[in-house]
């Protein structure tokens, strides 16, 4: 009767089952880190994408008008996603792309002077932060400047 038992037993026991949660846990801690990353790389690509079309939208200006615009609705530019900002600072040499990634604010800064780089804002000082990390691969330089309790981090490019 016993031996009916034990060949008639279905499902798992209790260390089967702790086992497997276990390993899918492990799994998940691994994979997490890694998802939110990808998740920030494509955002922060979406946000230089961004920046692309402006950059290329003050050149058309400038090449009519001999001047740089001097605000953003002159470029006639009109964005479906509303959680992408752009501002034109100095009379349109510059300007500023804006956007939360995981809960950080991001600003990526461009140029229209070949002398003074490009910038990456993290407005986080957490260097493990996925944004942080992701301005450090885009940037390839070792270690922000962090201004003293500032709050935040910029990458020179």
């Amino acid at each position: 009767m016993l031996e009916n038992c034990k060949k008639n037993r279905k499902g798992f026991t209790l260390l089967e089952l702790l086992v497997v949660v276990l390993i899918i846990g492990i799994l998940a801690a691994i994979a997490l880190p890694q998802y939110k990353l990808s998740v920030a790389r494509t955002k922060f690509s979406e946000l230089k994408s961004r920046a692309r079309i402006i950059d290329e939208a003050i050149h058309l200006y400038y090449l009519k008008n001999d001047t740089y615009p001097t605000n953003y609705s002159a470029l006639g530019l009109q964005f479906q996603t509303s959680d992408i900002t752009a501002d034109l600072m100095s009379g349109g040499a510059r300007f500023m792309v804006s956007r939360y990634i995981l809960g950080v604010k991001v600003n990526y800064y461009v140029y229209k002077d070949p002398l003074k780089p490009d910038l990456c804002y993290v407005y986080t000082a957490d260097l493990s932060h996925p944004t942080n990390i992701l301005c450090k691969q885009e940037t390839k330089k070792a270690y922000p400047t962090c201004p003293n309790n500032s709050g935040l981090c910029y990458w020179v490019y």
